[in-house]
């Protein structure tokens, strides 16, 4: 897992660099998820590039967390302007954009997230509140579930 979250964090970077978004990493030594690297870079870009896009400002802060366990948990949490309770439950729908959103998108990015992280048995959801910033995050299975069958 780590070359792959290490080629997004570079990948997002420039970005960041360009917003003023300060961005720091808390990753474990040794950890696996159950899916594809294309599935992980998919997940976790969605998160950063969203968090850069709508929250990024010069000064701004980004914490990339990833916490092992049975289920996995990445979370991007930003600093930023924090997201309305009524915008939070439907903004993972497709083409679903927030209230005076100016940034450029679709609208499809967290409901990429939601599709994979559910369709790799795992969660997805956000923590924000007004002028406090956001947490999105995802969890999909450890590396060790990876070839085993479902009961059926």
């Amino acid at each position: 897992m780590a070359p792959v979250v290490n080629g997004v964090l570079e990948d997002a970077w420039p970005a960041a660099s360009m917003a003023g978004v300060a961005m720091s990493v808390e990753v474990p030594d040794a950890c696996e998820v159950a899916c594809a690297p294309g599935v992980l870079v998919t997940l976790l870009s969605n998160l950063l590039s969203n968090a850069i896009k709508h929250a990024g400002r010069e000064g701004g802060k980004l914490t990339i967390r990833i916490r092992p366990g049975a289920l996995i948990r990445f979370e991007v949490e930003d600093d930023g302007p924090g997201i309305p309770v009524e915008d939070q439950e439907r903004m993972f729908q497709p083409y679903v954009r927030g209230k005076g959103v100016a940034a450029a998108g679709l609208g499809l990015g967290l409901a990429t997230v939601k599709r994979l992280a559910e369709s790799h048995g795992g969660s997805f959801g956000v923590r924000s509140s007004a002028g406090a910033g956001s947490t999105f995050w995802f969890e999909i299975p450890g590396g060790h579930h990876a070839g085993a069958e479902k009961p059926g």
